[in-house]
């Protein structure tokens, strides 16, 4: 046999069958070493020759097309497949995916989508090049010491202001894997969550991912909370790590909503963050337990630059003042939100962000301003960062 990469396609079709194998012949480090026009003569064939790759279509007889794919992985766990169909709906790429396909392309077949999956399912014999610092979105998480603080509308709320003054790319990840409930203050019902995702995390890729996620109204996009509690406990650091990083490809802001705590999960959000908002309001209990968290963050050395304390729920005239608790802490406040119960509860229950559901308040005009902020920071931050790494 000729070196280079062993293919064999499935392809009811013999036009496309025909097509796609001329498209691969063009290139030198690929091989077809069969063609087969229905799913069992094709099993066979593979079984028989053991290619790297095999190329298959759905469309014939779905059912059929996954039954064999799981048949040929049980033969072969490391054979790479790429399915094809004309149906290019979130649920059938989910099951092209869950059945064992590592990239799934739109019938028929253009030339350039078949290099782009063989590049990157072969991506050993072609590397590909890192995205520069510049190129990467940003983290920011939302964190909170103690639950009842107002995280998850922080982090809604700032999603969505972040996309209204960029316009560019923005996603919620709804990290609190047991107790989130990010869709619900989005009024999304959302089809999957991050545990399809964490599920497929071996074939995870950007047409994957953009299947998985949820698109709200205001533009920004939702990775939302396993549906059942169960599903958290297979979630792991690593995975969010991973699941981090591919949406730092695809989205400019990434905001992440995490579970109280400092476990695995969390931390790999921390440290995949170049900005953590730390939620609290001014209470005695609250500002223990931010200090608390300041100092676990400073045993981690993320640097205080990197934490900034947000006061939700402040009151100009409550016992604790601004200055109170920055004494106390020894850390400056970056921002405080209004205590506007009345506004903040219509938002949660109808499900509508603050600067859609009352545009003119001064809430929704504080989180436009929080937004500002964190965007300045990044920008900041990235500007000092070839200095910092010079000295």
């Amino acid at each position: 046999m000729a070196p280079g990469i062993p293919v064999i396609i499935i392809d009811s079709d013999p036009v496309s069958r025909k097509n796609i194998e001329g498209f691969l012949k063009s290139v030198s480090e690929i091989v077809v070493t069969g063609t087969a026009g229905d799913y069992a003569t094709g099993h066979d064939l593979v079984v028989k020759s053991r290619p790297m790759v095999v190329i298959i279509e759905l469309d014939t007889d779905p059912a059929k097309a996954l039954d064999t794919m799981g048949r040929m992985l049980r033969h072969m766990p490391n054979l790479i497949i790429i399915a094809a169909s004309v149906d290019s709906s979130s649920e059938r790429i989910l099951s092209a995916m869950r059945g064992g396909a590592s990239e799934f392309l739109l019938r028929p077949v253009e030339a350039k989508d078949l290099f782009n999956s063989m590049k990157k399912v072969c991506r050993i014999m072609v590397p590909k090049p890192l995205p520069s610092a510049e190129e990467n979105g940003k983290v920011i998480t939302c964190f909170s010491p103690k639950g009842g603080m107002g995280n998850t509308t922080v982090a809604t709320n700032l999603a969505v202001t972040l996309y209204q003054a960029t316009g560019k790319p923005v996603v919620l990840v709804d990290l609190d894997l047991e107790g989130g409930d990010a869709s619900m203050f989005l009024n999304l019902k959302t089809r999957y969550t991050i545990s399809d995702v964490t599920a497929n995390i071996a074939r995870l890729d950007r047409a994957f991912l953009e299947g998985v996620l949820s698109k709200h109204s205001s533009g920004i996009f939702l990775l939302a909370e396993p549906q059942r509690v169960e599903e958290a406990e297979d979630i792991t650091a690593s995975q969010v790590r991973e699941v981090l990083d591919l949406l730092k490809m695809m989205f400019a802001y990434i905001v992440v909503d995490t579970e109280i705590g400092y476990g695995d999960r969390n931390l790999a959000a921390f440290d995949s963050s170049d900005l953590i908002l730390v939620t609290g309001v001014l209470s005695l209990p609250a500002i223990k337990n931010i200090q608390k968290s300041l100092e676990v963050f400073e045993r981690l050395r993320y640097g205080t630059e990197k934490v900034k304390l947000i006061i939700n729920r402040y009151l100009k005239k409550g016992e604790i003042s601004i200055e109170d608790a920055e004494r106390t802490m020894n850390h400056k406040i970056f921002r405080s939100i209004p205590n506007d119960y009345n506004d903040v509860m219509m938002s949660i229950n109808r499900g509508t962000p603050l600067t859609l559901l009352a545009p003119g308040s001064e809430i929704s005009h504080t989180f436009t301003d929080l937004a500002k902020a964190a965007r300045e920071y990044l920008r900041d931050t990235a500007k000092n960062r070839p200095e910092m790494f010079a000295s």
